[in-house]
């Protein structure tokens, strides 16, 4: 398989690689907003749980 030469694709396979792009992309945005929800949720969970904890006798 020769590396230098240039193979055209089809109006298919290009609309193939372009779905799976908007799919890859959609699933990336996702796992980025739901690890800044979660990073939220932490900082404002964070001054509840100081002062929620148990006090030593």
């Amino acid at each position: 398989m020769d590396l230098t030469t240039v193979t055209p694709l089809h109006s298919d396979e290009m609309k193939a690689i372009e779905a799976r792009a908007r799919q890859l992309r959609a699933e990336a945005f996702s796992a980025m907003l739901s690890a800044i929800g979660t990073g939220i949720v932490r900082l404002l969970k964070a001054p509840a749980h100081l002062f929620a904890r148990p006090r030593a006798a």
